[in-house]
């Protein structure tokens, strides 16, 4: 998120927060002023690459298992909450790099188990709608198995769809994304076609989670 686009949504969330938590937000108008103000600055320099579903997803699933219930809300209180999602994603981006880097001899590692990633993909997106968070490697996992087989106009489909929905994701941060997303389409298109098939390859796994489970309007 954006500076501008956290500072929109920061009273918003924090009535959430107080929603989902059952924590009380301060009375006194001063306190609740510093609160917004320094919760906003607190996901700008912290969780700045988290979006607003995503905070909420986190808080969702966390912030219900912190034993402080009816405190108010606090900086302390929001990191508990949304440090344990951020290691969790930043292990599926970990992931997702590595089936990008060229291959080179290493020290052998444990196989990922990939039907339980699946399984922890499918119900992580069910919960959220959140396409970003399913990993590239899922698709070609799902790909090699030939449990997900494309035809090219599916593929065209999902290629204009990913290209539409980047354009609009980039919309909703601001004037600065937009720009910068026209500049990786103009001057590195190698970089912006990898975005783009990564990307592709998410919404693919995505919507063949919501075809499994027969979604409508998901």
């Amino acid at each position: 998120m954006t500076q501008e686009n956290i500072i929109s949504h920061s009273k918003a969330l924090i009535i959430k927060i107080s929603i989902i938590t059952g924590w009380t937000i301060p009375d006194d108008l001063d306190v609740k002023r510093i609160l917004f103000d320094q919760f906003a600055k607190k996901i700008f320099e912290t969780y700045a690459s988290l979006n607003v579903q995503e905070v909420e997803y986190a808080i969702r699933n966390n912030g219900t298992q912190i034993k402080d219930w009816g405190k108010s809300i606090n900086l302390s209180l929001i990191d508990e909450a949304l440090q344990p999602y951020l290691i969790k994603r930043s292990e599926i981006r970990k992931l997702e790099e590595s089936s990008d880097q060229p291959k080179c001899l290493a020290a052998p590692i444990e196989p990922v188990n990939y039907p339980e990633l699946f399984e922890t993909v499918r119900n992580i997106f069910l919960k959220t709608g959140l396409v970003g968070l399913i990993p590239t490697p899922l698709y070609d996992f799902l790909d090699s198995t030939k449990e997900l087989e494309l035809t090219m106009e599916e593929k065209t489909a999902i290629r204009v769809h990913v290209e539409k929905r980047l354009v609009h994701e980039a919309e909703q941060e601001g004037l600065k994304a937009v720009k910068e997303l026209r500049q990786l389409k103009k001057d590195d298109h190698r970089g912006y076609e990898l975005r783009v098939r990564n990307e592709c390859k998410k919404q693919a796994v995505a919507n063949y989670f919501i075809k499994q489970n027969n979604i409508d309007n998901f």
